[in-house]
Order: C-alpha cells, then sequence, then structure tokens
C-alpha cells in the first residue's frame, strides 16, 4: 500500500514458511582412510570429528567394527580406537582428534586386506561412518601414484583438431608432460628416487616387474618441468599402498632470459698530487753562516 491508493493497497504478497528444529551437523575429515601396516610394526591412523551445526551434537558415541562379508562384526584385539567410546556433549564449532591404531602380530594375523568402519552416533544426530580400509603384509615397502596437473590441464587445445570434426576442439591437455619428480626418504635421506611424468602427468614409483620397492615412511618430494615453477611437499608411503599425490604446478606465462655481455671500456687515469708542508715543526735545525767550502786535498 502507499498514500496513492485507497485502502485495499496495490497488492497482496503471499509468504509460505515452515518452522523447524535447529539442526545439528556432524562430518568425519577425512571421509575414508587407505593404509598399510607391516606385521609387527605398529601404526596409527588419524580422523577428525567436526560439529559443525547450529546446536551442539548431545550425547556422541563411537564406535568401531570390522567388515567381514558384508556384516558388521566386533574389531579384532590388534585394532583399537585411542580415544572412549563415550565423548559426551560437543559444543558448535568443537573438534575431535579420534586415533585408531593397529598392531597386527605374525602370525596370529594373516596378510591380507582388512575392512573396518568408525561410526559416530548422537541423540540429535543420524549416524555417520567413515571407512577405513588396512593392507596387512610382511614387506615394509609401498608405492606412491603422481598425477602432476597445471592451470591449462583439461582445457581446449586450439591447436588440436578432433577426428571427423575439425571445427571442435578437444582437451587435449591431460597432465603435465616429462615433469621431474624427486623423492627423498626423511629419515634415510640416502633412500631417493626419481620419476618422469608421462602424457598424463602420470608417474608411479614401482620397481622391476612392477613389484613395490618404495620403503615405507615419510618422504619429500620436489617437482621441476619447463615452464613452470618448482613445488616441494610431502607424501606418506604406507607398507603395502599404493598412495596418491595430485599437486598442482604453477605456469610461468612470461619467460624473462638475460645475459651478460662483455664490453671494452678505456682504462684512463687522472693521478692529482697535493703536498702539503708542515710550517711550525718542533725539531732542532742546526745551519753554519757562511758556508765553509773546502778544497781538494792530496796526501803529502
Amino acid at each position: 500500500m502507499s498514500d496513492e491508493n485507497d485502502a485495499e493497497g496495490w497488492g497482496i504478497v503471499t509468504v509460505n514458511y515452515t518452522l523447524s528444529d535447529a539442526p545439528a551437523v556432524a562430518r568425519f575429515a577425512p571421509t575414508a582412510i587407505d593404509t598399510g601396516v607391516k606385521r609387527g610394526e605398529p601404526a596409527a591412523e588419524t580422523v577428525t570429528l567436526r560439529s559443525l551445526g547450529v546446536v551442539p551434537l548431545e550425547n556422541v558415541r563411537l564406535s568401531l567394527h570390522q567388515i567381514a562379508g558384508g556384516d558388521a562384526v566386533a574389531p579384532p584385539p590388534w585394532v583399537s580406537l585411542l580415544v572412549g567410546a563415550q565423548v559426551g556433549t560437543m559444543a558448535v564449532g568443537d573438534e575431535l582428534p579420534v586415533g585408531v591404531n593397529f598392531q597386527p602380530e605374525a602370525p596370529a594375523v594373516p596378510v591380507g586386506d582388512y575392512e573396518f568402519r568408525l561410526t559416530m552416533a548422537a541423540d540429535n544426530h543420524p549416524d555417520i561412518s567413515v571407512p577405513i580400509y588396512v593392507a596387512v603384509t610382511d614387506a615394509g615397502e609401498g608405492n606412491v601414484l603422481f598425477k602432476v596437473v597445471d592451470l591449462l590441464t583439461l582445457t581446449p587445445d586450439p591447436d588440436y583438431v578432433a577426428p571427423g570434426n575439425a571445427a571442435h576442439p578437444e582437451p587435449n591437455y591431460q597432465g603435465v608432460f616429462n615433469a621431474r619428480i624427486e623423492l627423498q626418504n626423511e629419515a634415510v635421506t640416502s633412500i631417493t628416487r626419481v620419476k618422469f611424468t608421462d602424457g598424463y602427468g602420470e608417474a608411479d614409483f614401482l620397481g622391476d616387474g612392477g613389484a613395490m620397492d618404495l620403503p615405507a615412511g615419510r618422504y619429500k618430494y620436489r617437482i621441476t618441468a619447463d615452464g613452470h615453477d618448482s613445488l616441494i611437499g610431502r607424501v606418506e608411503i604406507r607398507p603395502g599402498v599404493t598412495a596418491t599425490a595430485n599437486p598442482l604446478l604453477i605456469n610461468r606465462f612470461v619467460t624473462v632470459e638475460w645475459e651478460v655481455v662483455p664490453i671494452t671500456i678505456e682504462d684512463r687515469y687522472e693521478i692529482v698530487l697535493e703536498a702539503t708542508f708542515e710550517t711550525n715543526v718542533p725539531a732542532l735545525n742546526i745551519t753554519v753562516t757562511p758556508i765553509i767550502t773546502i778544497p781538494q786535498m792530496c796526501a803529502a
């Protein structure tokens, strides 16, 4: 309505709304774990539970189960949670690191792949779970697969001609080709590996015959490629597992080259001599006046 119309106004706008209870929201990060462990050597992984809603999570409870034959059963004794099952209330914004410990011993634990589920339950939130995949092995080696990309990856190549349709360019940049990846074990620096990426920007560190021969541990990597800035990062190698890394290289779209050109410069000097005489000399100065000249004399 306004001052220019009658009491009925210009028109009516209908607003429909629904009132509901303020929700609680919970999330796991990461959403899945894929790891490996060597028999006889303990290992641990951490999942973070976050309270992201507008009201606290009430009566939070954690449980761990093994998935065997599609059923959830009690976990074996070599797998355990590092926090209590009864968490209680989590305020909005709270984070809870949940550690999962693995300690398989030989020969009690067979070599193989195992699947577990970490589940959170709360009075005001549906149950959520994060899958945990564990490879138990006797070997202490693993692998890593790199997929190196840049700002041009998966963008159309204007010079590429699609078969049968010359007017439609296709994505032709699948990754950074011939990027050099150098791995170095942080604990044993003598353990190094070097690989180059293929046309898809991919490179793995499998040994001869496709065997995993990269000793487990934490590695530092350095990636270099023509037309890109170099990149340094870290990756964790687990026994019996192929880790993945997807580094992004920054393109150098402008390259500045310079060189030093020697030139001949005339070598010319000007020498200026300045003499300063001291008039106040506090030293004895003896003179004879007049000057006596002794003639040349010979022996008699």
